[in-house]
């Protein structure tokens, strides 16, 4: 399982939104978490599915604080478990039953500059 990760500080611009959209063509992950969209939850719904990602969470800013957001491809059994202003907890099942967490925060993130990704 891919995932992939970005503080976009900001997807308000069709050029954010290419960009991104040209960074997920080469790493082709399942999962996709995003933070600091600074979007409301219609337009970043409407970024997300763009991307590919038709199911998924937005969590919406709070005063100055951007939005964080998780997306994932149809072919993924997820099942969110929780979330808050600051972190979105999923557990991920995969083909051969294994199951597995992935709670994606900001705190983890924020000592991150720039994109991450990997397998699951």
């Amino acid at each position: 399982m891919k995932f992939f990760c970005w503080n976009v500080r900001g997807l308000g611009k069709l050029r954010a939104v290419n960009r991104l959209n040209n960074v997920l063509r080469g790493a082709n992950p399942q999962i996709l978490f995003l933070m600091e969209t600074k979007l409301d939850k219609r337009r970043m719904k409407k970024v997300r599915r763009k991307c590919g990602f038709i199911f998924g969470i937005d969590i919406p800013s709070t005063g100055t604080s951007g939005e964080l957001s998780i997306g994932w491809k149809p072919d993924c059994d997820v099942s969110l478990r929780s979330y808050s202003r600051s972190h979105i907890d999923i557990e991920i099942k995969e083909d051969n039953a294994e199951k597995g967490d992935l709670q994606a925060s900001v705190a983890a993130l924020k000592r991150d500059i720039g994109a991450s990704h990997g397998d699951y």
